[in-house]
């Protein structure tokens, strides 16, 4: 079993939603290479939280449009 660090996890997300650094940096108030750090593992845990938190209200709004 591999083991998948914090921001290999946001990267996939962040993938997953299908945006970009770019975008994220934008919705969040954070640099892109702030995203670039966290996703490579050199970050704040306090920003890890925040950019998981933001991942996760995303994808509930995602998924309540889809359900309407």
């Amino acid at each position: 079993m591999r083991y998948t660090s914090d921001g290999e996890q946001l990267r996939s997300r962040r993938m997953g939603l299908g945006m970009s650094v770019s975008r994220v940096a934008k919705l969040t108030f954070l640099s892109r290479q702030t995203i670039y750090n966290i996703e490579n593992g050199a970050g704040s845990k306090v920003i890890t939280n925040y950019l998981n938190l933001f991942y996760k209200d995303f994808e509930e709004k995602l998924g309540n449009s889809q359900n309407k």
